[in-house]
């Protein structure tokens, strides 16, 4: 057994204490099916939804000479595609930012321009920008599902800190853990469907920038 999923059992049945950062590249290793279901099998009767998530994501994704999975270039959309995925997962955030009563957030959802972008650049420059609506909500998200997580076990921190490390998206990793909230309305199938197809995106005050992965 991998001394990382060695490891992981070990700090799932509370037998040693790890930081969660520890399991950041628990997901990427290569992992048949009996050893993928003892990894999540500590998310008890949740365990079947987010396996099948892993392996769902996994199967869209190739982490060949990369260190985070990323998506098959076979699947990727065309800009009139992902901007109408795009459409479908801004109507997500615009459901959160009414969930959370952020009014603010909400106005600037409903007058952004959706705007696709060809230059990869001007995405990369935007990520530099620390203050903006994309990481007001990416914040607030992620404080309200640790918050409405069903279960609070030890092992959570470490289990989020794993579906992150495996493509370095807290949005995907969301997916994967949405069996796990307990939040009925909160839906991140779009954003999945969205990240398959190559498609990244930022929210500005102003504009929302739809792009693709691949050039």
């Amino acid at each position: 057994m991998d001394r990382l999923i060695s490891d992981w059992v070990s700090y799932c049945s509370s037998v040693q204490r790890f930081d969660a950062s520890h399991f950041i590249s628990l997901f990427t290793l290569n992992l048949n099916e009996e050893t993928l279901n003892t990894l999540v099998s500590c998310c008890g009767c949740d365990s079947k939804g987010v396996f099948d998530r892993v392996v769902s994501v996994k199967e869209h994704g190739t982490l060949e000479s990369r260190p985070y999975l990323y998506p098959l270039e076979k699947n990727k959309g065309t800009p009139d595609q992902l901007v109408t995925l795009a459409r479908a997962e801004l109507a997500e955030l615009r459901k959160f930012c009414l969930l959370i009563d952020d009014e603010e957030l909400v106005n600037i959802i409903d007058n952004v321009k959706l705007e696709y972008c060809d230059d990869k650049n001007k995405l990369d420059e935007l990520r530099l920008r620390g203050d903006t609506p994309q990481y007001w909500i990416e914040e607030a998200v992620g404080d309200y599902i640790r918050n409405n997580m069903r279960n609070s076990n030890n092992w959570r921190g470490g289990l989020s800190e794993a579906l992150y490390g495996l493509a370095a998206d807290y949005y995907l990793a969301w997916y994967i853990e949405e069996p796990l909230i307990n939040i009925a309305h909160l839906n991140f199938a779009p954003y999945f469907d969205f990240w398959k197809s190559g498609g990244e995106y930022f929210l500005t005050e102003d504009s929302f920038y739809v792009s693709s992965v691949f050039k």
